[in-house]
This record gives C-alpha cells, structure tokens and sequence, in this order.
C-alpha cells in the first residue's frame, strides 16, 4: 500500500506492529516495529506498509498541522527558520520520553475523531513538539519553516515525480503555483493536460519495466503511480491492446 502525505503536514509515526517502508528521490528506507520516525510535509512521499507476523500493520501517528506549529512558535517565541534540504524523513531517536509519549496516544485515537476534541488535539500537538524538540533541538528548522516552496521548473519536476500518486493540487503546491497557474503551465510546457500525462508516463514507464526489464504488473504497478492492480491492468489492456501478463 502506497499513500501519500497531505499538504504541508509533518507526521510522527510510530511502528507497532509489521514494517513501514518510506520512499523519496534519494532512496527507500523500511523502519520495522519500534521504530519511530519523522515525515516531512514539505516534500513527497511513498509510504508502504507490510503486515507483521500476525498479518496486520498497526502504528501510532500524530500530524503536526501547520496552523498549530504558527501559534506554538509564536507562543514560545521561536523564529521561522529559512528553507532547509534533505531527506523526505528521517528516523527519530528511540528515547523513552518519546517512546512514551507516542504510546500515551493510544488511548485517544477515538477521541480524536469526535468533533469536540480540537482542544486536547491541539494540546497533544503541542506536547509532540516539545517532546521532539527536547530530543533533537535541530528539528526546529524543518517544523518552523513556515515558507511556502518557490516557483520552480515545472518540466523537470515532473518528470522526476509523476510516479508519486498524489492529487494535482499537491503538485501545483510544491512547484510554487495555484492550481490553476499549474494546470495552465502545464499544458504550455507538456502540450496536454495534466491528468492524461501522468496517465501516459506511467504507462511507459510500467511497459518499460514489464517487456524490457521481465517484472511483473503487481511488482510494478504501485511504483509508477497506481493504486490497484486490477485498474492498472485494465488501463493498460486498454492503452496497448494486450494485458501486461501477455507482453
């Protein structure tokens, strides 16, 4: 299972139970049960999750929603940090006082989802980052870097990232342009719309890897940017005639 992160949200995450493996431009990293490790909202994201021994994956995560971290840096009169680059994610020290704080939300992930908890939210939000911070006072550069990304090529990110299965939207955010700014660069610069692009990029891309390199559709079909197998195998019957299992 691949998902991707939301916009702008930095999320802590930690494995309880299977294997969570975590893939950028740079490479794939898995972080096994015990592990804790840190998300960047500011870039993409390949997460994809695999069952433990007794067949299922479980983690404990909390987001970290930019509006809050703006009021807790102004609360704690931390400065906005400039623009910073590396890894997508990182794993965090397995300290107790992290440890601990990230098992102490169990409890409250009911809670969470009940419409009159946005305070205590907010307060565990909060608890979060003065717990990391405690640990790792250098993550204030990612958590308070509050710079929306710049204005950027649009061609080469693109061919860079299509395989990333995120909405149009977060695109556009990180190439620094509205959706509609994105959506009109990107038909200036690619000749056709964005969402038949990605369609047909992936498509070269997973008949590349099926007839030249001999991998099969369900070894293929998450990394070029499709969620199911059975719609992947039906887009691409449909593009090039023959289902991938016959090339």
């Amino acid at each position: 299972m691949i998902l991707p992160m939301k916009n702008e949200e930095h999320t802590i995450v930690l494995i309880t139970s299977g294997t969570l493996e975590l893939t950028d431009l740079k490479g794939t990293t898995r972080f096994q049960s015990g592990s804790l490790c840190f998300c960047s909202g500011k870039t993409l994201i390949k997460q994809r999750r695999y069952p433990g021994p007794l067949g299922e994956y479980k983690e404990i995560s909390i987001t970290l929603p930019l509006t809050v971290l703006k009021t807790f840096a102004g609360e704690y009169n931390h400065a906005e940090q400039q623009s910073t680059t590396g890894r997508a994610f990182l794993q965090l020290p397995e300290s107790p006082l992290l440890l601990n704080y990230m098992s102490s939300l169990l409890p409250y992930q009911e809670v969470f989802k009940q419409e009159n908890s946005k305070e205590l939210l907010i307060l565990k939000v909060k608890e979060a980052v003065i717990t990391l911070l405690m640990e790792n006072p250098e993550m204030k550069q990612t958590l308070f870097n509050f710079a929306k990304p710049p204005k950027i090529d649009l061609k080469s990110f693109m061919l860079q990232h299509y395989h990333f299965n995120v909405e149009l939207n977060r695109f556009a955010y990180l190439t620094g342009r509205s959706l509609s700014t994105f959506k009109r660069d990107f038909e200036r610069t690619f000749q056709m719309a964005p969402s038949r692009w990605l369609m047909q990029k992936r498509l070269e891309q997973a008949y590349y890897l099926i007839k030249s390199k001999r991998k099969s559709a369900s070894a293929v079909y998450l990394d070029v940017g499709f969620e199911d197998l059975s719609h992947f195998s039906y887009v691409f019957k449909k593009h090039y005639g023959v289902p991938p299992s016959l090339l």
